[in-house]
C-alpha cells in the first residue's frame, strides 16, 4: 500500500486540477440553460425532466471521463515509465495499475459528487427543496463508471489506448442492451447468432443493473434484493477487471 500511495497521489494531483473544475462549470451551465429552455414545454413536469436529464448527464459525463483518463494514463505513464521517478523503491506493474485505477476512481467520485451537488441546487431553485432520494443513484452510477474504467484498463494492458477506449465504448453500449441480447438469444430460430448472443450476455457486464434512474425520478418502489444484488455484482466485476488488468500488465514487456 505504501508503494502505491505516491502513484495514487500523483494521479489525483495531476488530473483533478485539469479536469474537474472545467467539467463542473460546463455541466452547471448546461443544466441551468437547459432547464430555462425546457420549462415552458414540460407542462408542469420541469422538476422530473431536470432530475432525469441531470442524472443521465452525470452518468454520461463520468463514463466519458473514465474513457479519456483511463486510456491516457496507461499509455503515457506506464508504457513510457514516466512515474517510476516518483517511487522511493521499485514497484511492480500490477501495483502501478492498481494505484492508477484507485487514483482515477477517486477523481471520478469527486466529479459525481460535485455534479450531484449542482443538481441538488438546481432542484432547490425549481422546487424550493433538496431531493436527497437522488443520492441513492450515486453508488450505482459509480460502479457502472468503474466497470467501464476497468474494461479500458484491461484492454489497454495488452493493446493500444485506442482499442481500450473502443472496447470501453462497446462495453457501455452492449451492457445497456444486455436484456435485449438475452431475449434474442432465447429465440427458437436464433441459430449460431443465438449462441454468440448467449456468450455475449454472460461475458459483457449487464449495466442495466445499475440503471435505477426511472424508479428514483418517478418515485417507484425499488426491491432491496435487486439493489443488494446490483451492488455485489458491480463490486465483484470491478475486482475481477482490476486483478485481470494487473496480471496482464505484469506479463507485458516494455521497451
Amino acid at each position: 500500500m505504501k508503494i502505491m500511495q505516491p502513484i495514487l497521489q500523483s494521479t489525483i494531483r495531476e488530473y483533478f486540477r485539469k479536469s474537474v473544475i472545467l467539467l463542473v462549470l460546463l455541466f452547471a451551465a448546461g443544466l441551468i440553460v437547459g432547464s430555462w429552455f425546457i420549462a415552458p414545454f414540460t407542462l408542469g413536469e420541469t422538476s422530473k425532466i431536470v432530475r432525469d436529464v441531470g442524472l443521465a448527464a452525470i452518468t454520461l459525463t463520468s463514463i466519458i471521463m473514465a474513457l479519456v483518463l483511463g486510456s491516457r494514463l496507461l499509455y503515457r505513464d506506464i508504457k513510457k515509465k514516466a512515474l517510476y521517478c516518483l517511487l522511493t523503491r521499485p514497484a511492480t506493474t500490477g501495483e502501478i495499475v492498481i494505484g492508477k485505477f484507485l487514483g482515477i476512481a477517486i477523481i471520478l467520485f469527486y466529479i459525481e459528487c460535485a455534479l450531484h451537488l449542482i443538481l441538488q441546487f438546481m432542484l432547490l431553485l425549481i422546487e424550493g427543496a433538496f431531493s436527497p432520494a437522488l443520492l441513492v443513484t450515486l453508488p450505482y452510477a459509480l460502479l457502472e463508471t468503474y466497470i467501464i474504467l476497468g474494461v479500458v484498463f484491461l484492454f489497454s494492458s495488452f493493446s493500444t489506448p485506442v482499442m481500450g477506449t473502443g472496447m470501453g465504448i462497446m462495453c457501455y453500449l452492449l451492457g445497456h442492451a444486455a436484456f435485449d441480447i438475452k431475449a434474442f438469444a432465447t429465440q427458437p430460430n436464433a441459430g449460431i447468432s443465438g449462441t454468440v448472443a448467449h456468450i455475449l450476455y454472460f461475458v459483457i457486464p449487464n449495466l442495466e443493473h445499475f440503471n435505477i434512474r426511472m424508479e428514483i425520478v418517478h418515485r417507484m418502489p425499488l426491491s432491496f434484493d435487486r439493489m443488494l444484488f446490483s451492488l455485489c455484482y458491480g463490486i465483484a466485476y470491478v475486482l475481477v477487471l482490476i486483478i485481470a488488468s494487473a496480471l496482464l500488465f505484469r506479463k507485458r514487456q516494455y521497451p
